[in-house]
């Protein structure tokens, strides 16, 4: 773990320890959640664990890897304390996201002093027509550590995108590329394999490479809001905590 002091201008190492999860994870994602711990905290979840780089685009999955190539479960998150430069292993009930890499992470604090790290999109390592791609989201709830599934229609597999807490509970997400577009998976370009590289000729769904999804519905939106107002938890996550 490096970390960098802004104050001061210096990087310092700290071994990773604690976390069950000591064999290393590549595409997965974290976020800093401030409202957590005396100095905040780091959620860590999902990627490929113990395998070495080099698959298509940085995947890590030599020739395109498999479902069964060692990725996370997501019944189990990764939390990093600042304060005692640990990591725990936290674990999560709900209905949790099949293991992915290359999926993207945002998170934003409600107003009834809850924290949603929103889970969108990824993929398993597998290209063409052989591939499954999600087309899914879901909404982690801190402090419960719940896993909510958005209930809407598939229809715009992206994996390699970003997402981004842009206010309100709006998530921007950017760019991606669709592998279940792409039919060559071993397929020959003058020479050159394009099972990966095809998958980023295929049109955006999204206008401009842009989608914005809601917190407050659990739901896509067509357009930003940039009067959104505070953000309030979606039915389905205060109904857990409702429950309680």
């Amino acid at each position: 773990m490096l970390a960098y002091d802004l104050s001061s201008n210096e990087v310092t190492y700290g071994r990773n320890s604690g976390s069950s999860t000591s064999i290393g994870t590549q595409d997965g994602a974290m976020v800093f959640v401030p409202y957590f711990g005396n100095l905040g905290i780091i959620v860590s979840a999902g990627g490929q664990q113990g395998a070495a780089g080099g698959g298509p685009g940085g995947g890590g999955v030599p020739g395109g890897g498999s479902t069964s190539n060692g990725l996370a479960s997501f019944s189990t998150v990764q939390i990093y304390n600042p304060q005692d430069q640990k990591w725990y292993d936290q674990k999560t009930s709900g209905s949790a996201p099949a293991g992915r890499m290359q999926f993207c992470m945002a998170g934003t604090p409600s107003n009834n002093q809850t924290y949603e790290i929103l889970v969108y999109a990824g993929w398993d390592g597998n290209l063409g027509s052989g591939a499954v791609s999600f087309d899914d989201a879901y909404v982690l709830t801190l402090p419960g550590f719940y896993w909510v599934k958005a209930n809407y229609t598939a229809a715009h597999p992206r994996n390699g995108l970003s997402c981004n807490a842009v206010g309100g509970g709006q998530i921007l997400t950017i760019g991606g590329v669709d592998p279940t577009q792409n039919g060559q998976s071993n397929g020959q370009n003058n020479g050159q394999n394009n099972g990966y590289t095809a998958a980023f000729d295929t049109p955006d769904p999204f206008t401009q490479g842009i989608g914005i999804f809601d917190l407050n519905s659990l739901s896509w939106k067509g357009s930003y809001s940039a009067k959104q107002g505070l953000y309030s938890p979606a039915p389905e996550v205060q109904a857990y905590y409702d429950a309680k």
